[in-house]
């Protein structure tokens, strides 16, 4: 029972790890054409997004820190995977909602003040 629920969290993990990649990496195309596209458009509002560039980064270098001392914890105790794994679950998702509501609010009030 022990391996067969050890394979079955690291498969699991596995699997969260690419998924969290591949779309990371098509929201990381995404906004850089809008990065790109209101630059071009707008001065002042690439202010705003500049910022919020900033602010990105700036959660995903402590997203990964925690994200490495998380996967140390996972090779020496695996039962600890199973809290790990949804303390950065809801850490990214808050995070990531969190920014989206970060630009369009600067979106909205820059286009309609």
């Amino acid at each position: 029972m022990y391996y067969y629920y050890y394979y079955y969290y690291y498969y699991y993990y596995y699997y969260y790890y690419y998924y969290y990649y591949y779309y990371n990496y098509y929201y990381y195309y995404y906004y850089y054409y809008y990065y790109y596209y209101y630059y071009y458009y707008d001065y002042y509002y690439y202010y705003y997004y500049y910022d919020y560039y900033y602010y990105y980064y700036y959660y995903y270098y402590y997203y990964y820190y925690y994200y490495y001392y998380y996967y140390f914890y996972f090779y020496y105790y695996p039962y600890y995977y199973y809290y790990y794994y949804f303390f950065f679950y809801y850490y990214y998702y808050y995070y990531y909602y969190y920014y989206y509501y970060y630009y369009y609010y600067y979106y909205y009030y820059y286009y309609y003040y």
